[in-house]
């Protein structure tokens, strides 16, 4: 049996928020992590309109409206005693944006320093 996806994921909130990419989509459905706890697919929310050949950071407004969902999501899965994993796929451009949105929601919302989001 291969390795549970899930384990890969680096912690957020210690105990609470997890953000995991994925390679194998379909392997989530074997994770006994992913039947336990909450998980939530990041890649729709990380569509950027390029200005040119970049990919992102994503914009002031889109960044909050993350976090204010990601907040909400938190407080759901709590309620639940569960941990919420947010899900990316492992291409580098969603990697890269998930991970700027992740520390923003760290700092903007779970009340982390700039070099506690960074770690």
């Amino acid at each position: 049996m291969s390795e549970d996806p899930l384990s890969l994921a680096s912690e957020l909130i210690p105990g609470e928020v997890y953000l995991c990419p994925v390679r194998d989509w379909e392997a989530l459905a074997r994770s006994t992590l992913a039947r336990r706890h909450a998980c939530v697919q990041l890649d729709p929310d990380l569509v950027y309109e390029p200005f040119c050949a970049d990919f992102g950071p994503c914009n002031l407004a889109h960044s909050y409206r993350f976090c204010v969902r990601v907040a909400a999501l938190r407080q759901a899965a709590a309620k639940k005693g569960a941990r919420l994993y947010l899900l990316v796929s492992d291409l580098p451009e969603p990697r890269a944006n998930a991970a700027v949105l992740a520390g923003i929601y760290a700092v903007m919302f779970a009340g982390s320093s700039a070099a506690q989001a960074c770690d």
